[in-house]
């Protein structure tokens, strides 16, 4: 690629050192020099930090892939990877490209100005497919970034037009006037248009438009625009022979997570471009979007706001939107439906699941929620949660249906909800609409709809037994670390028995407010960041831990913490717990721990019927007195490491008895109790054992090998 690469420096600049290797190298300030090296599978690069002032560049008409980009270092790139010394171009007139008879192009990595606002950096008419424009930084034009149309009737449409990370502001006209068959508009800003609207979409058949922000129209007049507006070829334009043909009405489009800003009385319009042009939009899905009438610029003489969200189409899907009326003036509607124009009326609309709110009520103010007009037909209105908390005498309601054949289904205005933040003043973009766990009328109570799998964070629908109403299906929050107690009554114990499994036995009280505990430790001798994770309990009513794994005549810290989800308590530490040193074991002992085999004599009745065993190890030596229960009688049980039961030493308790053992190890200082359960179902063999180990502040243990080795502490 290095002997198709051209890289461009300002005149005298002769520092090429970041340049690919094998890459034709130019000084020059006049960038009409180095639109010759435009070829298929070229790329001309401008280097980082640079500037230049062009006056209408024309690029050679030849197929791409060719890009025109940046080289060098980039310095602090911003939210859509665009550098701080991206190269800067000045136009001072005409535009940096024309789309016209250019196929898979892409113009990339650079910034432009234009303080006249007179001029543009993409522009044109004529047939362009597959060109992208990405992580463009424009300041100021006329139209920045906009192309209309005039194509052969008998030849291809413009198609495939990517806008993508780009931060266009400060337009004269439209910030963007775009179109196209699988037109893509992903991760941009478009902000600040003068005198029109910010970002105007004529034509998006199989088109995504998502995650933009949008703000800022009419700042400069009282014309009143859109911060987006969409809308389609009309009639004649479809079946038009000319030049000013196209093929294919607005339809099968996606507009999701973008937010939309301040701007004229109606900030988001889907339909037709005014009242007198049949032009038909339909299969469109609107979700995720948010709109924020105090987000971004706002004009001075800009009208009165109106209607946030306006539809007229078929077959339209408004689906998890938050409508954020804070601050849009004194009559309010969230969404209306429109019906009366030359075009066809609204029909087969669905509206679920958008939350749409305004608090500063002030006297004489109407609000509502959702508006159907006459003419509407076939919209469908559920699961939606409209919020005026203030009260005024103006009016209020969630719905205002003058259409036909509407169905309405599990809408709540106000009622017994609450919000986290939805009236942060700082930044709008922050205010919080997640339901909290008080919103008891919303929770659990909306319809179930099986076209809505998530909420508007992406959240899976249902979250609990049945859809929440709204946009956000209520999320538990988790408490903060202040809000979970730690652990108390934190203590350890050394065993020291050569019989025994050497451990340090840890005890806490537990808590109600926990999922489960953590246990770190480390050697004394080491510095904090050496604590290592021995154990994690999801049990909130564990209350001990043995921990087995420490070394002979070694010093440890330990700390346990409590858990909740991703939270974590502070730190309990316990410091400076010892490890006795044990003694080697004699031959007899040895062989005694190899063997592992008990031997439970009974021997007495007591006067409540339970029999009195005594345990025993290999060589008849009694490990401790103990209490041993029978459903059936047998006289003399072994237990070896498997867990198995034999009513002698060579035969073994026959399948279809059923026994549960419980027996009591006295130990003077850990008073403990073991307890085995052993199911033996009818002619199957014995499928689980476990056992618990309990002391006054203790439970730990879950294999029956641990108790065998446990014996006596």
């Amino acid at each position: 690629m290095s002997q198709n690469t051209t890289c461009v420096n300002p005149a005298g600049d002769n520092d090429f050192s970041k340049a690919p290797a094998g890459a034709r190298l130019i000084s020059t300030d006049n960038l009409s020099e180095i639109t010759q090296y435009a070829a298929t599978g070229s790329r001309i690069l401008l280097k980082r930090g640079a500037s230049w002032t062009i006056h209408d560049l024309v690029w050679p008409e030849v197929d791409g892939p060719v890009t025109i980009g940046a080289y060098g270092e980039g310095n602090q790139p911003d939210s859509f990877g665009i550098y701080e010394n991206a190269p800067l171009i000045t136009v001072n007139s005409g535009g940096f490209f024309d789309i016209g008879n250019h196929k898979d192009w892409r113009i990339m990595d650079l910034a432009f100005v234009d303080e006249t606002k007179s001029n543009n950096v993409i522009g044109g008419v004529y047939l362009s497919q597959k060109n992208l424009f990405l992580r463009l930084k424009t300041v100021g034009f006329a139209v920045p970034i906009g192309w209309s149309h005039w194509i052969d009737p008998n030849g291809e449409q413009i198609s495939e037009m990517s806008i993508v990370s780009c931060n266009v502001m400060g337009a004269r006209d439209n910030v963007a006037y775009v179109g196209s068959e699988r037109l893509a508009l992903l991760g941009n800003q478009f902000a600040d248009a003068d005198n029109s609207h910010v970002v105007r979409v004529w034509q998006a058949y199989k088109s995504v438009i998502s995650n933009n922000k949008m703000s800022g129209s009419s700042l400069k007049s009282n014309s009143g625009r859109h911060s987006f507006k969409i809308h389609g070829p009309s009639g004649w334009e479809l079946v038009s022979k000319d030049w000013d043909c196209l093929k294919s009405r607005t339809e099968y489009t996606i507009v999701s997570d973008n937010v939309f800003g301040s701007s004229g009385p109606w900030p988001v319009s889907i339909g037709p471009q005014d009242d007198w042009k049949d032009e038909r939009l339909s299969d469109i899905i609107f979700e995720r979007n948010r709109y924020c009438a105090d987000f971004g610029k706002r004009s001075s003489d800009s009208v009165q706001l109106d209607t946030a969200l306006l539809f007229l189409g078929r077959q339209i899907t408004i689906r998890n939107n938050i409508i954020d009326g804070s601050n849009f003036g004194a009559y309010f509607t969230g969404i209306c439906v429109r019906a009366e124009t030359v075009a066809p009326p609204s029909q087969n609309i669905w509206i679920y699941h958008n939350t749409i709110y305004k608090s500063n009520n002030l006297n004489g103010q109407d609000w509502t929620g959702i508006k159907i007009t006459q003419g509407a037909k076939d919209i469908v209105v559920k699961n939606n949660l409209i919020s005026f908390p203030a009260i005024g005498t103006g009016s209020q309601q969630a719905i205002d249906n003058d259409g036909t054949a509407t169905i309405q289904s599990n809408n709540l205005l106000n009622g017994n909800i609450a919000f986290v933040d939805p009236d942060n003043a700082i930044d709008p973009l922050n205010r919080s609409f997640q339901l909290t766990s008080n919103s008891v009328d919303a929770i659990n109570k909306g319809n179930t709809i099986k076209t809505v799998f998530e909420d508007f964070e992406g959240n899976e629908r249902p979250g609990g037994s049945a859809y929440d109403i709204g946009a956000l299906e209520a999320v538990e929050q988790p408490p903060t670390v202040e809000e979970l107690l730690s652990p108390q009554n934190f203590v350890a114990n050394v065993t020291s028995d050569p019989l025994a499994k050497v451990e340090v036995l840890l005890s806490w009280s537990h808590s109600d407010q926990v999922n489960g505990y953590e246990i770190q430790r480390k050697e004394a001798s080491l510095e904090d960041d050496a604590y290592i994770t021995v154990a994690i309990i999801d049990d909130k009513d564990a209350f001990g831990y043995s921990d087995g794994s420490i070394k002979n005549n070694r010093i440890y810290n330990y700390r346990i913490c409590a858990r909740k989800d991703l939270v974590k308590s502070d730190w309990v530490y316990l410091q400076d717990v010892v490890r006795v040193s044990i003694p080697p074991l004699d031959k007899k002992h040895k062989l005694y721990s190899a063997v592992s085999k008990y031997k439970i004599e009974q021997f007495a009745n007591n006067p409540k019927g339970t029999n009195h065993i005594q345990i025993k190890n290999q060589w008849g030596e009694i490990v401790d007195n103990s209490l041993f229960l029978f459903k059936s009688s047998s006289s003399v049980v072994i237990v070896n490491e498997l867990g198995e039961f034999r009513a002698n030493p060579n035969k073994k308790i026959s399948k279809d008895m059923a026994v549960s053992i419980v027996a009591t190890l006295a130990n003077d200082t850990y008073k403990r109790r073991v307890i085995i359960p052993v199911n033996v179902y009818a002619k199957r063999q014995v499928k689980k054992i476990q056992y618990q180990v309990q002391s006054k502040h203790r439970l730990v243990g879950t294999h029956i090998d641990h108790w065998i080795k446990r014996r006596r502490n």
